[in-house]
């Protein structure tokens, strides 16, 4: 386990407390995921999304959904955290 995220934020009008459990993964050799010069293609509510390989100094330059996630990533190294966010400020407890 990464992390716990407790997340509250407005969503078409309607509030919101989501909470987001994160954990580093490995994939199994031979994956099409594994491939770092490709896109991959997914949807969410109508909404396409494309996922990217990228290095984690990019991570400044990148769209990241919880914001806070930005942060942790770019730790090092990355421990174990409680992270509560509301809107865009949030704090991280090790």
């Amino acid at each position: 386990m990464l992390c716990v995220v407790e997340n509250f934020f407005s969503h078409k009008g309607q509030e919101n407390h989501e909470i987001g459990l994160y954990f580093t993964a490995s994939l199994v050799p031979g994956s099409p995921l594994l491939n770092l010069t490709t896109t991959h293609r997914g949807s969410e509510e109508g909404k396409r999304l494309t996922f990217s390989w990228f290095s984690r100094q990019r991570l400044s330059e990148i769209e990241v959904r919880p914001v806070c996630l930005r942060q942790l990533l770019q730790s090092d190294p990355i421990q174990l955290a409680h992270i509560v966010q509301r809107d865009s400020n949030f704090e991280i407890s090790y």
